[in-house]
């Protein structure tokens, strides 16, 4: 599901970070042949559909990781934050309401498309067209902006936003 992050920690061991679809999130060793440190079940994986996809993203202290559920609605989404050295999950961010309705086919709250980390925010897109920042250190929304909506161009034809999946 995930490309995998390579992260030295602050006692000097590197490890890989790597999430799959049924909802798991890993530590591999690369020292020790791909051993693994820890793991932890992030997300649900269910009705066929996948938890983590697409990529995660980390900090020195923290992996940053888009959940889906792969649910229609509000049930699905948000970015969980997970200590690297343990696996101890540090906080769940759940992403606003979406402006759009939730019985339409593309309003989800399922966080589809790569996270990206800078000091401070965590950034992640949603299946409602959401392109939101979550506080690193508590998992709340700091900012969001919605895609799911008509621009102007340069040459007159109506373009629109939406729902983010993948790269």
């Amino acid at each position: 599901g995930n490309a995998p992050i390579l992260r030295t920690l602050s006692d000097g061991r590197s490890l890989v970070f790597i999430g799959q679809k049924n909802g798991w999130f890993w530590a591999l060793d690369p020292d020790k042949q791909g051993n693994v440190v820890w793991q932890n079940r992030l997300g649900e994986g269910r009705l066929g559909g996948p938890s983590i996809q697409w990529g995660s993203a980390a900090d020195n202290t923290m992996a940053y990781v888009p959940i889906a559920d792969a649910r229609k609605g509000l049930e699905a989404g948000g970015i969980s934050a997970v200590r690297l050295a343990t696996g101890e999950l540090a906080w769940r961010g759940r992403p606003p309401a979406p402006a759009c309705n939730p019985t339409a086919p593309n309003c989800s709250l399922a966080q589809m498309a790569p996270s990206s980390v800078i000091p401070g925010a965590v950034f992640g897109g949603n299946m409602a067209g959401a392109i939101i920042a979550f506080s690193t250190t508590d998992g709340r929304p700091i900012w969001q902006y919605d895609t799911a909506k008509e621009f102007p161009t340069v040459n007159g034809v109506a373009a629109t936003g939406g729902s983010m999946n993948g790269s």
